[in-house]
Protein backbone atom coordinates (compact mmCIF):
# COMPACT_ATOMS: atom_id res chain seq x y z
CA UNK A 1 0.00 0.00 0.00
CA UNK A 2 0.94 4.09 -0.90
CA UNK A 3 -0.37 6.89 1.15
CA UNK A 4 -1.39 8.87 -0.72
CA UNK A 5 0.01 12.55 -0.99
CA UNK A 6 -2.52 15.62 -1.09
CA UNK A 7 -1.45 18.98 -2.07
CA UNK A 8 -3.85 21.25 -0.06
CA UNK A 9 -2.10 24.28 1.70
CA UNK A 10 -2.24 23.51 5.61
CA UNK A 11 -2.90 27.13 6.54
CA UNK A 12 -4.66 27.96 4.22
CA UNK A 13 -7.15 25.29 4.76
CA UNK A 14 -6.59 26.31 8.67
CA UNK A 15 -7.45 29.98 7.65
CA UNK A 16 -10.51 28.47 5.84
CA UNK A 17 -11.17 26.38 9.19
CA UNK A 18 -11.36 29.42 11.34
CA UNK A 19 -13.60 31.01 9.11
CA UNK A 20 -16.36 28.48 9.79
CA UNK A 21 -15.99 28.81 13.52
CA UNK A 22 -15.28 32.95 13.36
CA UNK A 23 -17.82 34.24 15.89
CA UNK A 24 -20.16 36.91 14.58
CA UNK A 25 -19.87 40.17 14.84
CA UNK A 26 -22.74 42.24 13.27
CA UNK A 27 -25.28 45.16 14.10
CA UNK A 28 -27.65 47.07 11.80
CA UNK A 29 -26.36 45.95 8.86
CA UNK A 30 -22.71 46.13 9.00
CA UNK A 31 -19.91 43.22 8.60
CA UNK A 32 -16.10 43.14 9.64
CA UNK A 33 -14.03 42.30 6.77
CA UNK A 34 -12.33 40.30 9.37
CA UNK A 35 -14.86 38.27 10.12
CA UNK A 36 -14.46 34.84 7.25
CA UNK A 37 -18.18 34.20 7.84
CA UNK A 38 -18.85 37.12 6.08
CA UNK A 39 -16.40 37.91 3.10
CA UNK A 40 -13.45 35.89 1.93
CA UNK A 41 -10.14 38.15 1.88
CA UNK A 42 -8.20 37.79 -1.57
CA UNK A 43 -4.36 38.62 -1.74
CA UNK A 44 -2.13 40.13 0.96
CA UNK A 45 -2.85 42.71 3.23
CA UNK A 46 -2.16 43.56 6.57
CA UNK A 47 -4.36 43.80 9.41
CA UNK A 48 -4.32 47.47 11.15
CA UNK A 49 -6.69 48.91 13.68
CA UNK A 50 -9.02 46.60 13.04
CA UNK A 51 -9.00 47.44 9.48
CA UNK A 52 -7.05 45.95 6.66
CA UNK A 53 -4.67 46.74 4.05
CA UNK A 54 -5.40 46.46 -0.14
CA UNK A 55 -2.41 47.61 -1.64
CA UNK A 56 -1.06 44.57 -3.71
CA UNK A 57 -2.69 44.76 -7.56
CA UNK A 58 -6.24 42.26 -6.80
CA UNK A 59 -5.90 42.37 -3.24
CA UNK A 60 -9.75 42.16 -2.63
CA UNK A 61 -12.41 40.45 -1.03
CA UNK A 62 -15.68 38.85 -2.13
CA UNK A 63 -18.48 37.60 -0.87
CA UNK A 64 -22.06 36.28 -1.70
CA UNK A 65 -25.71 37.82 -0.70
CA UNK A 66 -29.36 37.80 -2.08
CA UNK A 67 -29.79 41.77 -1.33
CA UNK A 68 -29.66 44.86 -3.45
CA UNK A 69 -26.99 47.08 -2.33
CA UNK A 70 -23.65 46.87 -0.97
CA UNK A 71 -21.15 48.95 0.31
CA UNK A 72 -17.38 49.39 1.81
CA UNK A 73 -15.50 51.16 4.77
CA UNK A 74 -12.92 52.97 3.41
CA UNK A 75 -11.11 54.04 6.85
CA UNK A 76 -7.41 55.42 5.71
CA UNK A 77 -6.75 56.39 2.39
CA UNK A 78 -3.50 58.39 1.27
CA UNK A 79 -3.49 59.73 -2.15
CA UNK A 80 -1.91 63.03 -3.89
CA UNK A 81 -4.71 64.69 -5.57
CA UNK A 82 -2.50 67.12 -7.51
CA UNK A 83 -2.32 64.88 -10.02
CA UNK A 84 -4.18 61.46 -11.80
CA UNK A 85 -3.82 59.28 -8.19
CA UNK A 86 -7.02 57.25 -6.46
CA UNK A 87 -7.43 54.24 -5.29
CA UNK A 88 -9.18 52.15 -8.77
CA UNK A 89 -10.83 49.01 -7.81
CA UNK A 90 -12.83 46.61 -9.88
CA UNK A 91 -16.43 45.08 -8.94
CA UNK A 92 -17.19 42.10 -10.35
CA UNK A 93 -20.86 40.31 -10.24
CA UNK A 94 -21.26 36.80 -10.72
CA UNK A 95 -24.55 34.66 -10.94
CA UNK A 96 -23.99 30.52 -10.55
CA UNK A 97 -19.79 31.68 -11.12
CA UNK A 98 -20.98 33.01 -14.63
CA UNK A 99 -19.10 36.61 -15.14
CA UNK A 100 -22.44 38.99 -15.11
CA UNK A 101 -20.49 42.35 -15.21
CA UNK A 102 -17.57 44.02 -14.41
CA UNK A 103 -17.08 48.17 -13.58
CA UNK A 104 -14.38 49.84 -12.25
CA UNK A 105 -14.57 52.73 -9.33
CA UNK A 106 -12.08 54.70 -7.29
CA UNK A 107 -12.88 54.37 -3.81
CA UNK A 108 -12.67 57.00 -1.27
CA UNK A 109 -12.77 57.86 2.19
CA UNK A 110 -15.79 56.41 4.21
CA UNK A 111 -18.58 54.39 2.32
CA UNK A 112 -18.84 53.73 -0.90
CA UNK A 113 -21.53 51.57 -3.23
CA UNK A 114 -19.76 48.53 -4.75
CA UNK A 115 -23.01 46.95 -5.40
CA UNK A 116 -26.66 48.51 -6.37
CA UNK A 117 -29.53 46.28 -8.39
CA UNK A 118 -31.61 48.46 -9.62
CA UNK A 119 -35.05 45.73 -10.08
CA UNK A 120 -34.54 44.40 -6.88
CA UNK A 121 -33.60 41.08 -7.64
CA UNK A 122 -33.15 38.79 -4.89
CA UNK A 123 -31.24 35.78 -6.04
CA UNK A 124 -28.13 35.01 -4.82
CA UNK A 125 -24.73 36.59 -6.44
CA UNK A 126 -21.22 36.46 -5.90
CA UNK A 127 -19.70 40.55 -5.55
CA UNK A 128 -15.96 40.04 -5.90
CA UNK A 129 -14.15 43.65 -5.26
CA UNK A 130 -10.16 43.47 -5.99
CA UNK A 131 -7.82 46.53 -6.46
CA UNK A 132 -7.36 47.71 -9.99
CA UNK A 133 -4.48 50.15 -9.95
CA UNK A 134 -0.63 50.26 -8.33
CA UNK A 135 -0.17 51.26 -4.48
CA UNK A 136 2.45 53.66 -5.91
CA UNK A 137 -0.85 56.09 -6.86
CA UNK A 138 -2.94 55.85 -3.59
CA UNK A 139 -3.05 53.52 -0.68
CA UNK A 140 -6.20 52.40 1.09
CA UNK A 141 -7.45 50.49 4.27
CA UNK A 142 -10.82 49.11 4.54
CA UNK A 143 -12.44 47.67 8.07
CA UNK A 144 -16.29 46.39 6.92
CA UNK A 145 -19.22 45.74 4.71
CA UNK A 146 -22.70 47.47 4.86
CA UNK A 147 -25.78 45.49 3.23
CA UNK A 148 -29.31 45.20 2.87
CA UNK A 149 -29.15 41.38 3.56
CA UNK A 150 -26.81 39.04 5.28
CA UNK A 151 -23.70 38.20 3.42
CA UNK A 152 -21.49 35.09 3.78
CA UNK A 153 -18.28 34.30 2.61
CA UNK A 154 -17.74 32.66 -0.74
CA UNK A 155 -15.75 29.19 -1.47
CA UNK A 156 -12.40 29.52 -2.13
CA UNK A 157 -11.66 28.06 -5.92
CA UNK A 158 -9.46 24.49 -5.86
CA UNK A 159 -6.78 26.48 -8.38
CA UNK A 160 -4.60 28.87 -6.90
CA UNK A 161 -2.07 30.81 -8.51
CA UNK A 162 0.80 33.45 -7.46
CA UNK A 163 2.00 36.12 -10.48
CA UNK A 164 5.38 37.96 -9.08
CA UNK A 165 6.55 40.66 -11.38
CA UNK A 166 7.22 44.35 -12.51
CA UNK A 167 5.15 46.72 -14.04
CA UNK A 168 4.38 44.23 -16.93
CA UNK A 169 2.88 42.01 -14.34
CA UNK A 170 1.10 44.95 -12.35
CA UNK A 171 -0.74 46.38 -15.68
CA UNK A 172 1.08 49.84 -15.90
CA UNK A 173 -0.42 51.93 -17.89
CA UNK A 174 -2.49 49.21 -19.97
CA UNK A 175 -5.54 51.29 -20.39
CA UNK A 176 -4.56 54.67 -22.09
CA UNK A 177 -8.27 55.14 -22.99
CA UNK A 178 -9.16 54.84 -19.39
CA UNK A 179 -7.69 58.48 -18.87
CA UNK A 180 -7.40 61.77 -20.25
CA UNK A 181 -3.83 62.34 -19.08
CA UNK A 182 -1.09 61.39 -21.39
CA UNK A 183 1.31 60.03 -18.88
CA UNK A 184 0.94 56.73 -16.28
CA UNK A 185 -1.79 57.41 -14.10
CA UNK A 186 -3.60 54.99 -11.88
CA UNK A 187 -6.13 55.65 -13.99
CA UNK A 188 -4.71 54.02 -16.70
CA UNK A 189 -3.62 51.13 -14.94
CA UNK A 190 -5.95 48.08 -14.60
CA UNK A 191 -4.48 44.63 -13.22
CA UNK A 192 -8.01 43.20 -14.33
CA UNK A 193 -7.12 43.59 -17.41
CA UNK A 194 -3.60 42.54 -17.20
CA UNK A 195 -2.11 39.34 -18.57
CA UNK A 196 -2.72 38.06 -14.62
CA UNK A 197 -6.28 38.65 -14.66
CA UNK A 198 -6.74 37.06 -18.00
CA UNK A 199 -4.77 33.66 -16.82
CA UNK A 200 -6.68 33.67 -13.52
CA UNK A 201 -10.10 33.54 -15.34
CA UNK A 202 -9.39 31.21 -17.69
CA UNK A 203 -8.24 28.60 -15.25
CA UNK A 204 -10.84 29.69 -12.69
CA UNK A 205 -8.01 30.76 -10.25
CA UNK A 206 -8.10 32.21 -7.08
CA UNK A 207 -4.45 34.77 -7.48
CA UNK A 208 -2.61 36.78 -5.58
CA UNK A 209 -0.39 39.47 -7.55
CA UNK A 210 3.33 40.08 -5.83
CA UNK A 211 4.26 43.04 -8.15
CA UNK A 212 5.07 46.37 -8.50
CA UNK A 213 6.60 48.82 -11.20
CA UNK A 214 10.06 49.45 -10.88
CA UNK A 215 11.17 46.55 -8.97
CA UNK A 216 14.18 43.82 -9.45
CA UNK A 217 15.31 40.98 -8.60
CA UNK A 218 19.04 42.35 -7.07
CA UNK A 219 17.99 46.32 -7.71
CA UNK A 220 15.14 48.38 -8.67
CA UNK A 221 14.79 51.66 -11.26
CA UNK A 222 14.26 54.04 -9.36
CA UNK A 223 17.03 55.72 -6.41
CA UNK A 224 16.77 53.08 -3.92
CA UNK A 225 18.45 50.60 -6.33
CA UNK A 226 19.26 48.06 -3.37
CA UNK A 227 16.21 48.09 -1.25
CA UNK A 228 12.86 46.89 -1.34
CA UNK A 229 13.28 45.00 -4.31
CA UNK A 230 11.02 42.02 -5.55
CA UNK A 231 13.43 39.39 -3.64
CA UNK A 232 12.25 41.42 -0.55
CA UNK A 233 9.21 42.33 -0.85
CA UNK A 234 8.27 38.56 -1.77
CA UNK A 235 8.75 38.13 2.24
CA UNK A 236 6.09 40.67 3.52
CA UNK A 237 2.34 41.27 4.09
CA UNK A 238 1.92 44.34 2.43
CA UNK A 239 3.59 46.38 -0.42
CA UNK A 240 6.52 49.40 0.33
CA UNK A 241 5.14 52.51 -1.96
CA UNK A 242 7.48 55.00 -2.59
CA UNK A 243 7.14 57.75 -1.78
CA UNK A 244 6.65 57.52 1.80
CA UNK A 245 3.65 59.80 2.07
CA UNK A 246 1.78 56.67 0.69
CA UNK A 247 3.37 53.85 2.81
CA UNK A 248 1.01 51.82 4.90
CA UNK A 249 3.37 48.73 5.09
CA UNK A 250 4.87 47.74 8.95
CA UNK A 251 7.13 45.42 7.30
CA UNK A 252 5.03 42.63 8.67
CA UNK A 253 6.27 39.28 7.39
CA UNK A 254 3.97 37.51 5.23
CA UNK A 255 2.12 34.00 6.62
CA UNK A 256 3.30 31.98 3.60
CA UNK A 257 0.90 28.86 4.88
CA UNK A 258 -2.01 30.94 4.41
CA UNK A 259 -2.01 30.50 0.67
CA UNK A 260 -0.23 27.72 -1.23
CA UNK A 261 -0.50 28.19 -4.75
CA UNK A 262 0.43 25.41 -7.05
CA UNK A 263 1.83 27.57 -9.99
CA UNK A 264 3.95 30.56 -9.12
CA UNK A 265 5.09 32.66 -12.14
CA UNK A 266 8.13 34.85 -11.98
CA UNK A 267 8.84 37.84 -14.48
CA UNK A 268 11.31 40.19 -12.98
CA UNK A 269 14.41 41.30 -14.81
CA UNK A 270 13.89 44.25 -17.22
CA UNK A 271 14.48 46.95 -14.30
CA UNK A 272 18.12 45.28 -12.77
CA UNK A 273 18.83 45.87 -16.84
CA UNK A 274 18.34 49.32 -16.70
CA UNK A 275 20.55 49.90 -13.88
CA UNK A 276 22.25 48.04 -14.96
CA UNK A 277 23.42 44.71 -12.62
CA UNK A 278 26.10 42.84 -14.27
CA UNK A 279 25.40 38.73 -15.38
CA UNK A 280 26.86 37.27 -13.02
CA UNK A 281 25.55 39.57 -9.65
CA UNK A 282 22.02 38.97 -11.05
CA UNK A 283 22.27 35.04 -12.09
CA UNK A 284 23.10 35.01 -8.03
CA UNK A 285 20.22 36.89 -7.02
CA UNK A 286 17.90 35.61 -9.30
CA UNK A 287 18.83 32.05 -7.90
CA UNK A 288 18.59 32.89 -4.60
CA UNK A 289 15.14 34.07 -5.45
CA UNK A 290 14.34 30.81 -6.79
CA UNK A 291 15.20 29.09 -4.05
CA UNK A 292 13.19 31.53 -1.64
CA UNK A 293 9.79 30.63 -3.67
CA UNK A 294 10.74 27.12 -3.19
CA UNK A 295 11.02 27.04 0.29
CA UNK A 296 8.16 28.84 0.75
CA UNK A 297 6.11 26.83 -2.14
CA UNK A 298 7.70 23.07 -2.03
CA UNK A 299 4.73 21.62 -3.63
CA UNK A 300 4.23 24.41 -6.46
CA UNK A 301 5.14 24.90 -10.32
CA UNK A 302 7.84 27.54 -10.91
CA UNK A 303 7.23 29.13 -14.36
CA UNK A 304 9.74 32.01 -15.15
CA UNK A 305 9.20 34.17 -18.07
CA UNK A 306 11.64 36.26 -20.04
CA UNK A 307 11.42 38.02 -22.86
CA UNK A 308 13.35 36.36 -25.81
CA UNK A 309 16.45 38.34 -26.69
CA UNK A 310 16.66 40.10 -23.14
CA UNK A 311 19.29 41.05 -21.07
CA UNK A 312 19.00 38.40 -18.89
CA UNK A 313 17.11 35.92 -20.79
CA UNK A 314 20.07 33.38 -21.25
CA UNK A 315 20.93 33.54 -17.63
CA UNK A 316 17.33 33.07 -16.54
CA UNK A 317 17.22 30.32 -18.86
CA UNK A 318 20.20 28.37 -17.29
CA UNK A 319 19.23 29.15 -14.07
CA UNK A 320 16.10 26.79 -14.46
CA UNK A 321 17.79 24.58 -16.22
CA UNK A 322 19.96 23.75 -13.50
CA UNK A 323 16.82 23.34 -11.14
CA UNK A 324 14.74 21.08 -13.80
CA UNK A 325 11.99 20.29 -14.84
CA UNK A 326 11.95 17.53 -12.53
CA UNK A 327 12.03 19.95 -9.86
CA UNK A 328 8.85 21.55 -11.48
CA UNK A 329 10.78 24.93 -12.63
CA UNK A 330 10.03 25.78 -16.45
CA UNK A 331 10.72 28.40 -18.60
CA UNK A 332 8.99 30.27 -21.30
CA UNK A 333 10.41 32.73 -23.39
CA UNK A 334 8.05 35.51 -24.65
CA UNK A 335 7.55 36.64 -27.73
CA UNK A 336 8.65 40.27 -28.42
CA UNK A 337 5.35 42.45 -27.78
CA UNK A 338 4.53 46.07 -29.35
CA UNK A 339 4.06 48.67 -26.51
CA UNK A 340 2.07 52.02 -26.12
CA UNK A 341 3.45 55.53 -25.88
CA UNK A 342 3.72 54.35 -22.13
CA UNK A 343 6.30 52.11 -22.57
CA UNK A 344 4.23 49.00 -21.85
CA UNK A 345 1.78 46.49 -23.28
CA UNK A 346 -1.99 47.41 -23.77
CA UNK A 347 -4.85 45.12 -23.31
CA UNK A 348 -4.92 43.57 -26.92
CA UNK A 349 -0.76 42.95 -25.99
CA UNK A 350 -1.33 41.57 -22.41
CA UNK A 351 -4.08 39.10 -24.17
CA UNK A 352 -0.96 37.97 -26.64
CA UNK A 353 1.41 37.12 -23.50
CA UNK A 354 -1.91 35.65 -21.58
CA UNK A 355 -2.08 32.96 -24.58
CA UNK A 356 1.44 32.45 -24.47
CA UNK A 357 1.10 31.31 -21.12
CA UNK A 358 -1.78 29.49 -21.10
CA UNK A 359 -0.49 27.63 -23.49
CA UNK A 360 2.70 26.76 -21.77
CA UNK A 361 1.06 25.71 -18.45
CA UNK A 362 -1.44 23.00 -20.41
CA UNK A 363 1.50 21.50 -21.23
CA UNK A 364 2.65 20.72 -17.92
CA UNK A 365 0.13 18.01 -17.42
CA UNK A 366 0.34 17.67 -13.45
CA UNK A 367 0.31 21.32 -12.55
CA UNK A 368 -2.79 21.34 -10.82
CA UNK A 369 -2.72 18.09 -9.26
CA UNK A 370 0.69 17.62 -7.65
CA UNK A 371 2.24 15.71 -5.93
CA UNK A 372 2.85 12.91 -8.44
CA UNK A 373 1.12 9.76 -5.90
CA UNK A 374 1.05 6.89 -8.57
CA UNK A 375 4.41 5.46 -9.31
CA UNK A 376 4.59 2.19 -11.34
CA UNK A 377 5.15 2.34 -15.26
CA UNK A 378 2.14 2.05 -16.16
CA UNK A 379 -0.43 4.79 -14.62
CA UNK A 380 0.13 8.40 -13.12
CA UNK A 381 -2.03 9.59 -10.46
CA UNK A 382 -2.40 12.59 -8.90
CA UNK A 383 -4.75 13.65 -6.10
CA UNK A 384 -5.74 17.16 -4.30
CA UNK A 385 -8.19 17.74 -1.60
CA UNK A 386 -9.93 20.42 0.59
CA UNK A 387 -9.48 20.27 4.23
CA UNK A 388 -12.53 22.50 4.74
CA UNK A 389 -15.45 20.72 2.12
CA UNK A 390 -14.15 17.10 2.22
CA UNK A 391 -13.99 16.91 -1.58
CA UNK A 392 -11.35 14.70 -2.82
CA UNK A 393 -9.98 15.10 -6.59
CA UNK A 394 -8.18 12.18 -8.39
CA UNK A 395 -6.69 12.94 -11.63
CA UNK A 396 -4.08 10.65 -14.15
CA UNK A 397 -3.55 9.13 -17.72
CA UNK A 398 -3.26 5.79 -18.96
CA UNK A 399 0.12 4.63 -20.90
CA UNK A 400 -1.97 1.54 -22.17
CA UNK A 401 -4.97 1.22 -24.52
CA UNK A 402 -7.91 0.43 -21.71
CA UNK A 403 -11.54 -0.20 -21.63
CA UNK A 404 -12.10 1.48 -18.72
CA UNK A 405 -10.61 3.28 -15.44
CA UNK A 406 -13.11 2.40 -11.95
CA UNK A 407 -12.22 4.06 -8.87
CA UNK A 408 -13.70 2.63 -5.70
CA UNK A 409 -13.48 4.28 -2.23
CA UNK A 410 -14.41 2.45 0.81
CA UNK A 411 -15.71 3.58 4.17
CA UNK A 412 -13.06 3.84 6.96
CA UNK A 413 -12.73 0.15 8.63
CA UNK A 414 -14.63 -2.15 5.45
CA UNK A 415 -12.52 -5.10 4.06
CA UNK A 416 -11.83 -6.12 0.83
CA UNK A 417 -14.55 -8.75 0.92
CA UNK A 418 -16.77 -6.34 1.96
CA UNK A 419 -16.52 -3.55 -0.55
CA UNK A 420 -19.12 -5.76 -2.71
CA UNK A 421 -21.70 -4.37 -0.37
CA UNK A 422 -23.12 -1.21 -1.89
CA UNK A 423 -23.40 0.61 1.65
CA UNK A 424 -19.62 -0.09 2.15
CA UNK A 425 -18.61 1.94 -1.01
CA UNK A 426 -18.34 5.71 -0.46
CA UNK A 427 -17.55 6.29 -4.26
CA UNK A 428 -17.51 4.30 -7.04
CA UNK A 429 -17.03 5.58 -10.58
CA UNK A 430 -15.44 4.47 -13.84
CA UNK A 431 -14.22 6.25 -17.00
CA UNK A 432 -13.85 4.72 -20.65
CA UNK A 433 -10.06 5.64 -21.97
CA UNK A 434 -7.65 4.73 -24.25
CA UNK A 435 -4.26 5.11 -24.96
CA UNK A 436 -2.89 7.83 -22.59
CA UNK A 437 -6.35 9.86 -21.93
CA UNK A 438 -6.80 11.64 -18.73
CA UNK A 439 -9.21 10.54 -16.63
CA UNK A 440 -10.53 12.40 -13.05
CA UNK A 441 -12.92 11.92 -10.83
CA UNK A 442 -14.13 13.92 -7.32
CA UNK A 443 -15.56 12.41 -4.37
CA UNK A 444 -16.31 13.50 -0.90
CA UNK A 445 -15.61 11.72 2.25
CA UNK A 446 -16.81 12.45 5.91
CA UNK A 447 -13.83 15.22 7.16
CA UNK A 448 -13.56 13.40 10.90
CA UNK A 449 -13.72 10.24 10.17
CA UNK A 450 -11.10 7.05 9.66
CA UNK A 451 -9.16 5.65 7.28
CA UNK A 452 -10.56 4.71 4.11
CA UNK A 453 -9.15 3.08 0.93
CA UNK A 454 -9.37 3.85 -2.73
CA UNK A 455 -8.92 1.31 -5.36
CA UNK A 456 -7.88 2.53 -8.89
CA UNK A 457 -9.03 0.04 -11.40
CA UNK A 458 -7.74 -0.77 -15.01
CA UNK A 459 -9.69 -3.05 -17.13
CA UNK A 460 -7.95 -4.33 -20.23
CA UNK A 461 -8.67 -7.84 -22.41
CA UNK A 462 -10.26 -9.11 -19.16
CA UNK A 463 -7.37 -8.50 -17.20
CA UNK A 464 -7.55 -6.80 -14.26
CA UNK A 465 -4.44 -4.69 -13.04
CA UNK A 466 -5.49 -2.80 -9.46
CA UNK A 467 -3.93 -0.20 -7.12
CA UNK A 468 -4.07 -0.12 -3.78
CA UNK A 469 -4.49 3.65 -1.42
CA UNK A 470 -4.95 4.30 1.67
CA UNK A 471 -5.61 7.55 3.43
CA UNK A 472 -6.65 8.50 6.59
CA UNK A 473 -8.02 11.46 9.10
CA UNK A 474 -4.78 10.84 11.99
CA UNK A 475 -7.37 11.84 15.03
CA UNK A 476 -3.40 12.27 17.68
CA UNK A 477 -3.64 13.01 21.26
CA UNK A 478 -4.11 16.23 22.15
CA UNK A 479 -3.59 17.65 25.61
CA UNK A 480 -4.17 21.65 27.09
CA UNK A 481 -2.93 22.96 30.22
CA UNK A 482 -3.30 26.71 31.56
CA UNK A 483 -1.36 26.94 34.79
CA UNK A 484 -0.40 23.66 34.80
CA UNK A 485 -3.91 21.93 34.92
CA UNK A 486 -5.44 20.17 32.39
CA UNK A 487 -8.02 21.51 30.53
CA UNK A 488 -10.76 20.06 27.86
CA UNK A 489 -12.67 21.43 25.16
CA UNK A 490 -15.37 24.24 26.46
CA UNK A 491 -14.04 24.41 30.11
CA UNK A 492 -13.51 27.30 31.60
CA UNK A 493 -10.12 28.20 31.98
CA UNK A 494 -10.24 31.98 33.67
CA UNK A 495 -7.09 33.90 34.40
CA UNK A 496 -5.53 31.66 32.04
CA UNK A 497 -1.80 31.88 31.40
CA UNK A 498 0.93 29.96 30.34
CA UNK A 499 -1.17 28.18 28.12
CA UNK A 500 0.45 25.08 26.75
CA UNK A 501 -0.43 22.78 24.16
CA UNK A 502 0.50 18.92 23.65
CA UNK A 503 0.53 16.79 20.31
CA UNK A 504 1.13 12.96 20.88
CA UNK A 505 0.46 9.86 19.35
CA UNK A 506 1.25 9.81 15.95
CA UNK A 507 -0.77 6.48 14.61
CA UNK A 508 0.42 7.55 10.89
CA UNK A 509 2.61 5.43 8.67
CA UNK A 510 6.75 6.49 8.77
CA UNK A 511 6.48 8.20 5.38
CA UNK A 512 4.78 10.96 4.07
CA UNK A 513 3.79 12.51 7.37
CA UNK A 514 3.65 16.42 7.28
CA UNK A 515 1.55 17.60 9.90
CA UNK A 516 1.37 21.27 12.12
CA UNK A 517 -0.28 22.23 15.81
CA UNK A 518 -2.00 25.76 15.76
CA UNK A 519 -2.98 27.99 18.69
CA UNK A 520 -5.64 30.91 17.86
CA UNK A 521 -6.52 33.63 20.00
CA UNK A 522 -9.72 35.60 19.63
CA UNK A 523 -11.04 38.88 21.13
CA UNK A 524 -14.21 39.93 20.05
CA UNK A 525 -14.29 37.43 17.87
CA UNK A 526 -11.73 38.72 15.44
CA UNK A 527 -8.35 36.63 15.40
CA UNK A 528 -6.03 38.34 16.99
CA UNK A 529 -3.12 36.05 17.05
CA UNK A 530 -1.79 32.44 16.09
CA UNK A 531 0.95 30.19 17.18
CA UNK A 532 2.11 27.30 14.97
CA UNK A 533 4.35 24.59 15.68
CA UNK A 534 5.98 22.05 13.26
CA UNK A 535 4.34 18.56 13.97
CA UNK A 536 6.26 16.44 10.53
CA UNK A 537 7.75 13.48 11.58
CA UNK A 538 10.46 14.61 9.42
CA UNK A 539 11.30 17.29 12.61
CA UNK A 540 11.20 14.59 15.33
CA UNK A 541 11.29 10.82 16.25
CA UNK A 542 8.19 8.61 16.07
CA UNK A 543 5.51 9.61 17.86
CA UNK A 544 7.13 11.89 20.27
CA UNK A 545 5.12 15.49 21.73
CA UNK A 546 5.38 18.60 20.09
CA UNK A 547 4.88 20.74 22.89
CA UNK A 548 3.49 24.71 21.63
CA UNK A 549 2.91 27.15 24.51
CA UNK A 550 1.58 30.73 25.04
CA UNK A 551 0.76 33.66 27.42
CA UNK A 552 -2.76 34.67 26.72
CA UNK A 553 -3.13 38.26 26.93
CA UNK A 554 -6.14 40.31 28.96
CA UNK A 555 -8.46 40.59 25.33
CA UNK A 556 -7.81 37.30 24.60
CA UNK A 557 -11.34 35.57 25.30
CA UNK A 558 -10.97 32.38 23.55
CA UNK A 559 -8.02 30.19 21.94
CA UNK A 560 -8.85 27.44 19.53
CA UNK A 561 -6.73 24.50 18.97
CA UNK A 562 -6.22 22.90 16.09
CA UNK A 563 -4.29 19.94 14.15
CA UNK A 564 -3.41 19.69 10.40
CA UNK A 565 -1.92 17.73 8.31
CA UNK A 566 -1.08 18.02 4.55
CA UNK A 567 -1.40 14.13 3.56
CA UNK A 568 -5.67 13.95 5.13
CA UNK A 569 -8.60 15.85 5.33
CA UNK A 570 -7.71 18.04 8.88
CA UNK A 571 -9.49 17.19 12.26
CA UNK A 572 -10.74 20.59 13.72
CA UNK A 573 -10.42 20.59 17.69
CA UNK A 574 -12.27 22.34 20.38
CA UNK A 575 -12.76 25.98 21.25
CA UNK A 576 -11.70 26.48 25.59
CA UNK A 577 -13.49 29.37 26.38
CA UNK A 578 -11.45 32.04 28.80
CA UNK A 579 -13.95 34.46 30.08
Amino acid sequence: MKIMRKTVSVVLCFMMLLSLITVANASDGEYSLLNGNYVRLLGRGEIIENSRTFNWPNAGFEFEFSGSKAEVYADAIKVNTDVYNGNYFNVAVYNDDTLVRVTRLMLTDGWNTIYEEQNGDPSLKKIMLVRSSEACRGTIRMSKLRTDATPSASSPREKLIEFIGDSFTAGYGNSPALSTYTGYCAENTDNWNSYTGMVARYYGADNNVIAHQGKGVYANRSLEKLTHTMSHQFEYEDIYTDPTFFNMSTAKKHNFYKYQPQLVTVWLGTNDSAVPVDLATFKTAYEALLDNIRAKYPNASILNMAITGSTYCDTIESVVADRGEDNKCYMLELDKFTTTSLGHPDIAEDQRIANQIIAKIDSIKTVWNVPLVGENDTQLLSMRADYNTGKVAVFGNTSYSSDYVSLVVMKPNTSLDEALEKENIAFFAQSDTENGEEYSFEFSVDKLAGEYTLYLNSYHTDNLQAKEFVFSNVIPTITVTSNGNTVSAMSDISSAKDIKVTLSGFDVPDTGFEGMLALAQYSGGVLTAVKVADASKDSQAYGDEVILDTTVDSSTDSIRVFYMNKNTLAPLFGTYDIK
